[in-house]
């Protein structure tokens, strides 16, 4: 394969499931979008990496992305979710999965209100959803902006830069800690000396050994509102009594084989998150959505006293105000 056709333009290589590849190229000034879309033309940009004899196009197309945020995501029983409230830049590829997790958010919300819940409840999807929407926003365009230097200078700086990061041991960078954690709505107030590190934040996913074999942790809960307990945490009578009235389902999670009935996780990817956070427990909302943690079974019967309270009386979300420039 030959090297010597060099895209000028801005690129992004992604490797998909499966033998599915993307390319994303950006269209320079004076570039004709429907002319550089025609097939012999998307040949000569994928040159350096494949030719028509080793692939098939499966889809192109030209478009130009957006970053907005709709200024209303609920009119009474109405509300929007997905493309229909935001539009993300595509470098993160954050458009379909912040569509999802609206979903999430708002679904379990309305089965507890339709259940008999404060309606209010409802109040927290847009007060949780918008302002993270917007941080997300704001992290993909500055990434945006590092993919589409032009300026021949700055972009060897970049890779330069880049080059001895990954030198030096820095070059591994998991996408989910770029994101900002929930910040306002139905989440726990922290316990005094503890930040609230991991509140709003997605659920740690390991691989979990159980009665039904080995599957991800989320595959091997049931729905609902869930309690995770490290192995070795003490449960108090209290903590399983409340848990049971408030609907909350407890996990034991172990790390190792001796106790067969219980969940026992892969690689301690969920106690070593624990760890870093100083508890042994975690609190988790239906939309795998961290409430809460805590270090034993006092402060975990607090945090489901306070999940209680603001279920009965949705009395404590707030819309935050934030801005995009």
């Amino acid at each position: 394969m030959s090297n010597s056709v060099i895209p000028r333009a801005p690129h992004t290589y992604v490797c998909g499931p499966g033998r599915l590849r993307r390319w994303e190229f950006m269209i320079l000034p004076g570039e004709d979008p429907a002319e550089i879309n025609w097939p012999e033309r998307i040949w000569e940009l994928l040159s350096p990496w494949s030719r028509p004899d080793q692939a098939r196009l499966w889809r192109s197309a030209t478009y130009n992305f957006h970053a907005l945020v709709a200024e209303q995501w609920r009119v009474g029983s109405v509300f929007l979710a997905g493309d229909a409230c935001h539009m993300i830049p595509p470098f993160l590829a954050q458009g379909m999965v912040q569509g999802i997790k609206d979903a999430a958010n708002l679904a379990w919300k309305l089965i507890h209100v339709i259940g008999g819940g404060s309606e209010r409840l409802l109040d927290s999807y847009e007060a949780e959803r918008k302002p993270l929407v917007r941080e997300v926003i704001e992290i993909t365009k500055r990434l945006g902006k590092v993919i589409c230097e032009l300026d021949p200078a700055k972009a060897s700086a970049r890779d330069t830069e880049m080059l001895e990061a990954m030198r030096a041991g820095r070059g591994v960078q998991v996408r989910q800690n770029l994101f900002p954690p929930i910040r306002h709505g139905l989440i726990a107030a922290s316990f005094e000396g503890r930040p609230g590190a991991g509140v709003g934040e997605p659920c740690p996913q390991p691989w979990i050994v159980g009665p039904s074999g080995r599957m991800r942790l989320d595959d091997s809960l049931p729905p609902g509102f869930q309690l995770l307990i490290a192995g070795d945490m003490d449960l108090s009578p209290g903590l399983l009594d409340k848990s049971r009235q408030a609907g909350i389902a407890v996990h034991r999670i172990a790390q190792e084989r001796s106790y067969p009935s219980f969940l026992v996780e892969e690689d301690r990817v969920l106690a070593e998150w624990l760890r870093l956070r100083g508890a042994r427990a975690v609190l988790v909302r239906p939309d795998h959505v961290v409430f809460g943690l805590a270090g034993d079974a006092r402060e975990a019967e607090l945090l489901v006293d306070q999940l209680q309270v603001m279920l009965d009386a949705a009395a404590s979300m707030t819309l935050g105000a934030d801005a995009v420039a």
